[in-house]
C-alpha cells in the first residue's frame, strides 16, 4: 500500500505499509477514524526522474525507507521501492559503499 500526498505547495507526505504498521497498528488507533494527515510521512525525501537509479536505491539504503517518490515539477510521477531493484544492483552499492569506507 502506497499513498502520496500532493497540495498545491507540492508533495505534503507519503503513507506506506510501515507507516501503516507502526503509527496505526502498533500504536493502537482505529484505521477506520484515522487521518491519513496524522499518521503519514511529512515531507519525505524526492528523487527526479533523470537522476541515476542507483542514487535513489542509495538514498533509500542511508534514509532507512523502501519507497522514494519521483517528482518533477512539483508533480508527481511515480513512486520507487527497494523492491524494484535487483539483487545485482543492491551488491552493487553495497561494493562501492565498501569501497568508499576504505579510502576515507
Amino acid at each position: 500500500m502506497r499513498c502520496t500526498c500532493l497540495s498545491k505547495q507540492g508533495l505534503e507526505g507519503i503513507f506506506t505499509e510501515q507507516d501503516a504498521v507502526r503509527r496505526i497498528i502498533a500504536s493502537g488507533h482505529d484505521p477506520a477514524q484515522t487521518k491519513l494527515c496524522d499518521v503519514m510521512t511529512e515531507d519525505p525525501d524526492t528523487i527526479g526522474p533523470d537522476e541515476p537509479a542507483i542514487k535513489g536505491l542509495q538514498m533509500m539504503e542511508d534514509g532507512g525507507y523502501r519507497h522514494l517518490p519521483v517528482i518533477r515539477n512539483g508533480h508527481i510521477l511515480g513512486v520507487i521501492s527497494r523492491s524494484d531493484y535487483l539483487s545485482d544492483e543492491r551488491a552493487e552499492l553495497e561494493s562501492e559503499r565498501h569501497l568508499w569506507e576504505r579510502i576515507a
